[in-house]
């Protein structure tokens, strides 16, 4: 019996001084120096008193309770160790057994070096395991990780057949061959799975930092577009203010009025055109402002609630989706005088969007709002047609 807790102990012992090293896992070692002592007594009684496939069973529930009790694991990883654990006894003992009887056969040898020996087998699968283990705690695995542990079960479906190690030689060779081929496909599919996780991880890195490199450009595109439509009304607004300077010398009172009116149109133009008060409304302007001024549209704004109710990227698709139906519609229109008036406000806590223009004597085609929006947030949408004005009322 003191071999079977020495053997059972030392196993857990190393496993567990291994994967806290290579780990980091900061285990308490009063607390799992007692746990480990006195789960491996109770595993040593039961198998030197009760040997069988059900006291294997017990042994490994124990050890689960073990590494759950002393090791700051998942569910998941928990399972893995124990697995690994009895997948690893197998392995050390198997090799040792299949070594005396195929080369050293008819030879007497130390039980103590034999239990030496396989320790040592032990430790290097515990370091090979630690290795691939350190690198699953540090990643986030899918859900369908569980997967992974059909082979070992399978595995260790073996070991539980198997009454003693070390004498599975005596049987025909190739069933030793069999069960170590098994043990080592395990770290093969494991190692695999792990590189097949970082390959993935880097395509969505590559991904995301592809899509962070776009919405960087648009962001530069729209402080550029910004700058511009900044400057060029400073710009216009010093050339009126000097021809002011000039009515008001040379006493044109009438020039003067109407260049006061000018004045007054284009900068309440152009402050709706810099700032709407929505930031999303202020993106999708920027991007139709060439549209705009080619066209001589002008945009109107009132904006009277800070649209949270919705998201800003679907903010943007909503104002783009307004905008480019209207731009298209009011293209068409002949009159001189195109203006477009977008509002916003807050109906019993939900965001209403009203754009209205002039349509064209033509009839144009049916606002349809995009399908995300309408599978998102499921929102009422009113359209009005009249012979003097295009309204969409879109209420989310």
């Amino acid at each position: 019996m003191i071999s079977f807790f020495f053997t059972c102990w030392g196993y857990i012992a190393a496993l567990t001084l291994i994967l806290n090293n290579r780990c980091k896992l900061r285990i308490d070692y009063g607390k799992s120096l007692g746990c480990s002592l006195i789960t491996a007594i109770i595993i040593a009684f039961l198998i030197y008193y009760y040997p069988s496939i059900y006291t294997k069973f017990v042994m490994i529930f124990l050890e689960f309770l073990l590494f759950k009790t002393i090791l700051p694991l998942t569910t998941f990883h928990t399972l893995c160790t124990t697995l690994f654990l009895e997948i690893n006894i197998l392995t050390s003992e198997c090799l040792v057994g299949t070594i005396f009887t195929v080369f050293i056969p008819n030879h007497e040898i130390n039980n103590w070096f034999i239990l030496f020996l396989c320790f040592l087998f032990s430790a290097f699968f515990d370091l090979l395991f630690s290795s691939i283990f350190h690198q699953i705690l540090n990643k986030k695995i899918p859900s369908y990780s569980w997967v992974l542990l059909i082979l070992p079960f399978i595995t260790l479906f073996f070991a539980l057949n198997i009454t003693e190690y070390f004498f599975n030689a005596n049987s025909p060779f190739m069933i030793s061959a069999v069960l170590f081929g098994l043990v080592i496909s395990n770290f093969v599919m494991l190692f695999l799975y792990i590189k097949s996780i970082q390959s993935m991880k880097l395509q969505n890195e590559v991904t995301l930092f592809t899509q962070k490199e776009k919405l960087f450009q648009e962001k530069i595109k729209m402080l550029d577009q910004n700058y511009h439509l900044n400057f060029n009304f400073l710009h216009e607004l010093l050339h009126q203010c000097n021809l002011l300077n000039v009515y008001e010398k040379i006493n044109d009172k009438e020039n003067l009025h109407k260049m006061i009116q000018t004045i007054s149109s284009s900068t309440s133009k152009a402050f709706n055109m810099i700032y709407t008060n929505a930031p999303a409304l202020n993106a999708v302007i920027n991007h139709f402002l060439d549209d705009i001024r080619k066209d001589q549209i002008d945009i109107e704004t009132s904006v009277f609630c800070d649209l949270s109710s919705i998201a800003y990227t679907d903010q943007v698709l909503l104002f783009y989706s307004l905008l480019d139906f209207s731009i298209h519609s009011i293209k068409q229109n002949q009159k001189p005088k195109k203006v477009i008036h977008i509002s916003c406000k807050e109906i019993h806590s939900k965001s209403a969007v009203k754009i209205e223009f002039i349509p064209p004597k033509d009839p144009i085609g049916s606002y349809q709002l995009p399908n995300k929006i309408q599978e998102k947030y499921d929102p009422y949408t009113k359209i009005d047609i009249k012979e003097n004005s295009y309204t969409i009322l879109t209420v989310i």
